[in-house]
């Protein structure tokens, strides 16, 4: 099998030759490994590691993508500004911020944050498909190799980056049509834009992931019901594009999210990522015996513990845990289960490599 070959027949279901594995981290943990492996291309560090996946690497740095070329002035990558700040195609500003962790961008203007009601929303310049060229899309598939393409669309969770986080779980009650035409209005383009993409893609790429986070460490960020509400019919609306043009679906949410797994599987998602074993109820056999016969699972190293605080042997034998928890049958993907940040030592970075280069019968990288 190739790599591509190798992660479908995870997410299908089937024993794949090799496990299959996934790479994400922050931008300073890339610059770590450039320079420890004397790398300067980001796609030559890819190929150089162990992976059968490319794309949803990082918070900014995507992958496959189509190009920004109209609407406002606003990009999508950091360096636009000489403060260090940079706009987004959403309307909302980021910075980098430096914390235990190492550097992460966070928002720093929220243009909705005043909004007084639905009709202010229309004052707002809503992302529109008709920014973006989709014509080197193909290209770029063709230039990644047998790689899996996960392409990373975003998430309804945007919204909360324009009205505030708080403002968000105060209006699902407070004012309900307030938060149903913000995600409408994301939504809409989130559909036209990844149905252009995957159409100019002509079949190159292979998973879309949406980016919500439902869970904190010990339970439910929001109801099921306010799920439901809210978030199920537009992440069906998702799925059902991405399915359309025979393509694999990744929901990603951090925390303890065991209660929407079937809320998940409902609506049509095959791979659940990022497996936050450390949360709630996220145990991997139990994930395994009670769904995985519905979903492909990805990630599950655990960067907030054991990456940061544990010793390459203590990686190695949470990757074998893994391997035995999920890996009998398919339907799992190594990876871990966040981007691995800044505060990871880079010998426990290395040893995921290892790990997996061992499984594979090749030399470490």
């Amino acid at each position: 099998m190739n790599r591509k070959e190798r992660v479908l027949a995870a997410v299908g279901g089937c024993q794949p030759d090799i496990l299959p594995v996934g790479f994400k981290a922050t931008d300073d943990v890339v610059k770590r490994l450039q320079s420890h492996f004397g790398i300067d291309d980001f796609n030559d560090l890819v190929r150089a590691l162990p992976v059968d996946t490319y794309g949803c690497f990082s918070n900014y740095r995507y992958g496959v993508y189509p190009e920004y070329v109209g609407g406002p002035p606003r990009v999508l990558y950091p360096d636009s500004y000489p403060d260090g700040t940079w706009d987004t195609v959403y309307g909302f500003k980021r910075h980098w911020v430096a914390g235990a962790g190492g550097y992460t961008d966070e928002v720093l203007v929220r243009p909705l944050a005043d909004a007084e009601n639905v009709a202010a929303l229309e004052q707002h310049a809503w992302p529109e498909a008709d920014w973006f060229d989709y014509s080197t899309v193909a290209s770029q598939c063709e230039n990644v190799g047998d790689y899996a393409v996960i392409f990373s669309l975003g998430g309804l969770g945007m919204i909360s980056n324009l009205i505030g986080f708080e403002r968000l779980l105060i209006d699902m009650l407070a004012d309900p049509p307030f938060v149903e035409a913000c995600i409408d209005r994301l939504t809409a383009f989130y559909v036209d834009f990844l149905d252009r993409t995957l159409a100019a893609a002509a079949g190159g790429i292979d998973i879309v992931c949406v980016q919500d986070d439902f869970g904190t460490q010990r339970d439910k960020l929001v109801s099921l019901d306010l799920y439901r509400r809210f978030y199920r019919p537009n992440h069906q609306r998702i799925f059902e594009i991405a399915h359309q043009h025979n393509v694999k679906t990744m929901m990603h949410s951090c925390g303890a999210v065991f209660d929407f797994i079937p809320q998940f599987i409902e609506i049509g998602a095959d791979i659940l990522d990022p497996i936050q074993t450390t949360a709630a109820g996220m145990d991997p056999a139990r994930l395994k015996s009670e769904y995985g016969a519905d979903l492909c699972f990805h990630g599950g190293i655990d960067t907030q513990d054991t990456l940061v605080n544990g010793s390459p042997g203590d990686v190695h034998r949470q990757i074998d845990g893994l391997i035995d928890a999920f890996a009998d049958g398919g339907g799992y993907i190594l990876a871990p289960s966040h981007y691995i940040q800044g505060d990871a030592p880079l010998e426990n970075v290395l040893a995921i490599f290892d790990h997996a280069a061992r499984l594979r019968g090749e030399p470490a990288p």
